[in-house]
């Protein structure tokens, strides 16, 4: 595996685009646990701008080769996120620790970062009304690890190692104020990833092909190490779809056969008859699949708790029975007709935006058309989605062998950068058996689509028109008749970009996913029969996956949160790492300052009459600076004032009463498993700062006649 290694030699900001709170104007990128990352788009935006200028220079860089072209998008190199060297650790110890107030992300940031404040001066040299920014920046120090893979022959592979070294040797700067001392760097190309630098994962128990059985499904789990962006038809790259396409699954087969010997011809083969079916991957728990909820399912709007199901028949309500509603949407869900299990999709918003062509501007030109800035929404990192493949034994057997040998791959857009890193486990393996003619047989049942379904017409046009299902359900089902009593009707668009031909797929309407139909059938008919049938075209990409239940009989049910998937950190040091130990201190800091205010409010009680608190408080502020040991400091104040002089003596007097200091009090208020020892010097000086800087507040306060703010 090969990585590209930065090291921060200056404090850098790689901006996010977003605002966090009206603190801090320019905020940095960082992921959920408030860790400091470079993102790919990035990295290989600034890699790719060193390369151009050493192609300038006259050497031999193959730019579109490595990075590839705006035309066709073929990029030979993927480049993950920069993490920070010890990442696996920090999220190891961020999991095992449930105090807030130590680990939330805010602190977590604040342990590698601080705000600097710059503003803009007119011609005399006087700061401009108006310009004051604040901008968070990562301190010096700090290095970031990006793992690189490259997808090409292994000729070219070791002729883009070698180039990649030279490359990444010209970067010298990265992230905002490059000309104002910030953003300096030193990046290097090496070949062999750090054992610090690993990924955390779930445990799946693998499964594995048996000799002498016939297999016709194979389940998996996807888990997601990076942001996966899954355009809708709809929204573009603005909109990304909750769940994982089939189609990405399938491309996901291609591209292992693409590592093999005619890996092409053999994915033409695996896939001529039309009958290897990959439905889409929906979240799940690590063992649940959650599935699109039914257009009939409704939450009440003033307790979320409470769902209600329209596909049963109530009759005419009371008027103190009738609620306010609100459709369930595209949420997932595990429905049995009592109980729901909600999943929810985290999703993010990342900003982007490319350089002109002129480099001496280092900022978005609004009248650039290939220079504007952009969003994307991506379906979070760190989520396990779950999903099936339907095939022939054959097929089945060659996929379970593909994804054994290889399980990590790249899906979605905007894979050769930042986005689509995952890896797939298979978790089970079954047998279809035949549907056994003693099974329950129903007449009217709930027919579900669990992803959309293109259905076309006679005429050729493709249209969501209920009659089609109608149709190919009695086809495949055999039956005289079918009608539909009730029908929950949900709507989108089906397009998409083929990037071979550089050109969109046509935009068709279609049924989508969780329309719902109440059916009946003169002829009793056993679900499992139904279960197996998959309508419309395109199933091999997922698209007409259809489910059929009994009716529910309950209208009043129950919405639950499911558990949060838990997952295992790899690597698990003994040793604390330095952002715990800064979170750490940092808390017992907060502790011993909170305390401190406490205690000046007690002693300014006592000293407020004195007429030389003023003095003694400044000067104990004087050594205070120039002793770093409590035992000295104490010893200093008494060398001062204990002299014969009686206005020594009653400074003394007054300044006893501010130095009574116990160590031991205040670490009784640190948490027992607090990840570092404090030093009794440490305690010292931040709890005298803060008292004699308090004290000296409220001398100042009360020279100035102590009632004003409140009078104003």
């Amino acid at each position: 595996m090969n990585y590209i290694r930065v090291e921060l030699l200056s404090d850098t900001c790689f901006s996010s685009g977003e605002v966090y709170n009206s603190a801090v104007d320019i905020d940095i990128f960082r992921d959920a646990n408030g860790i400091p990352v470079i993102g790919g788009k990035r990295l290989k935006g600034c890699i790719r701008e060193a390369a151009e200028e050493l192609r300038d220079w006259g050497y031999m860089i193959d730019v579109e080769g490595i990075f590839g072209s705006r035309r066709d998008g073929n990029s030979s190199i993927h480049i993950s996120d920069a993490k920070p060297e010890q990442y696996d650790q920090y999220i190891f110890e961020l999991s095992v620790r449930n105090d807030p107030m130590v680990v939330h992300p805010s602190r977590v940031l604040e342990a590698f970062t601080y705000i600097r404040t710059q503003t803009a001066v007119d011609q005399g040299g006087t700061a401009d009304r108006n310009t004051l920014r604040s901008i968070r920046v990562i301190k010096k120090g700090l290095v970031f690890f990006a793992p690189v893979e490259f997808r090409c022959a292994e000729e070219k592979k070791r002729e883009y190692t070698g180039q990649m070294v030279k490359i990444c040797k010209a970067v010298r700067h990265m992230g905002l104020n490059r000309t104002r001392g910030m953003g300096s760097v030193k990046v290097s190309f090496e070949t062999d990833m750090p054992e610090l630098f690993k990924d955390r994962k779930p445990e799946f128990i693998t499964a594995e092909c048996q000799d002498g059985i016939s297999y016709s499904r194979l389940d998996y789990r996807l888990y997601l190490h990076s942001a996966v962006l899954c355009k809708s038809a709809a929204g573009g790259q603005t909109v990304c779809c909750p769940y994982i396409e089939g189609a990405k699954i399938l491309g996901m087969i291609a591209e292992a056969y693409r590592t093999e010997d005619k890996g092409n011809e053999k994915f033409a083969e695996l896939t001529k008859d039309q009958s290897l079916i990959c439905p889409n991957a929906y979240i799940s728990d690590g063992e649940k699949r959650f599935e699109p909820a039914d257009a009939s399912l409704f939450v009440v709007k003033d307790d979320p708790c409470q769902g209600r199901c329209k596909a049963v028949d109530m009759g005419e309500l009371k008027d103190d029975e009738i609620e306010k509603l609100s459709p369930l949407g595209d949420k997932f869900i595990c429905y049995n007709g009592q109980q729901a299990e909600e999943k929810k999709v985290d999703m993010e918003i990342r900003y982007h935006h490319s350089r002109p062509a002129d480099k001496s501007i280092g900022h978005v030109v609004s009248s650039d058309s290939d220079n504007q800035m952009y969003q994307i929404e991506s379906i979070s990192a760190g989520q396990t989605f779950a999903g099936y493949i339907l095939g022939s034994s054959d097929q089945i057997r060659k996929i379970c062998e593909l994804f054994k040998k290889r399980n990590n791959y790249r899906i979605g857009y905007n894979r050769s950068a930042e986005y689509g890193e995952v890896s797939i486990h298979v978790v089970g393996l079954s047998v279809d058996d035949e549907v056994e003619e003693g099974k329950e047989k129903v007449n009217r049942f709930l027919l579900r689509l669990n992803s959309p379904a293109i259905l076309r017409r006679k005429n050729g046009m493709v249209s969501p028109d209920e009659k089609m299902i109608l149709e190919q359900l009695k086809k495949k089902l055999d039956l005289p008749d079918l009608i539909i009593e009730k029908r929950f009707l949900k709507f989108t668009e089906i397009g998409g970009y083929n990037v071979t031909w550089n050109a969109r797929k046509p935009s068709v309407p279609v049924f989508d996913k969780g329309t719902t139909f109440i059916m009946r059938s003169p002829v009793p008919i056993c679900l499992d029969k139904i279960n197996r049938i998959w309508i419309g075209e395109r199933n091999m990409e997922g698209y007409g996956e259809i489910c059929a239940e009994k009716v529910p009989e309950q209208y009043k049910f129950g919405i639950t949160k499911a558990k949060e998937e838990k997952t295992k950190a790899v690597n698990e040091s003994k040793e604390t790492s330095d952002m715990l130990k800064r979170l750490g201190t940092r808390y017992a800091k907060e502790i011993v300052r909170a305390y401190a205010v406490k205690q000046a409010e007690c002693i300014w009680k006592s000293i407020k009459e004195r007429p030389n608190a003023n003095t003694v408080v400044n000067q104990m502020l004087m050594i205070l600076k120039e002793q770093s040991k409590y035992s000295e400091f104490k010893r200093a104040v008494k060398d001062r004032y204990d002299k014969g002089v009686d206005t020594k003596q009653e400074k003394l007097e007054t300044a006893k009463k501010i130095y009574a200091f116990s160590k031991e009090e205040i670490v009784e208020m640190f948490p027992s498993d607090l990840p570092v020892e404090i030093d009794e010097d440490e305690v010292y000086m931040w709890y005298f700062s803060t008292l004699l800087t308090q004290l000296k507040y409220k001398i100042r306060h009360q020279r100035k006649g102590g009632k004003e703010k409140n009078e104003q």
